[in-house]
């Protein structure tokens, strides 16, 4: 467990998923993302906005995870700058999706 056994830091954990693929990088954030989402929300939120949009052209790793997934994370949380967050992000992921054509709920 990258966050319990490691004991790194949440910008740490956060920065050190970044450089993996997009696959583990969900994987992880579904696994320990509440407790991110408490520390770290910000910082969190645009981690999985950049996991649920399309990566830019030239990265090679073409996965975008599900919204959806996320969902319970934030909603776990209770009220607060979390329920703000996970807002924010919703709005962000649909736009990106207008922006690239695709229909609402679908990835691009």
């Amino acid at each position: 467990s990258i966050l319990m056994d490691d004991r790194l830091a949440y910008d740490e954990v956060l920065d050190y998923l970044k450089t993996r693929p997009r696959v583990f990088a969900e994987a992880q954030l579904l696994r320990h993302g509440a407790e991110l989402i408490k520390n770290a929300g910000s910082a969190t939120t645009r981690m999985v906005m950049e996991l649920c949009t399309s990566p830019k052209p030239g990265i090679g790793d073409e996965y975008v995870a599900d919204l959806a997934r996320f969902a319970p994370l934030y909603v776990n949380c209770g009220k607060g700058p979390q329920t703000q967050d996970f807002r924010h992000l919703c709005e962000q992921v649909i736009l990106s999706q207008r922006e690239a054509g695709a229909p609402p709920g679908v990835s691009a």
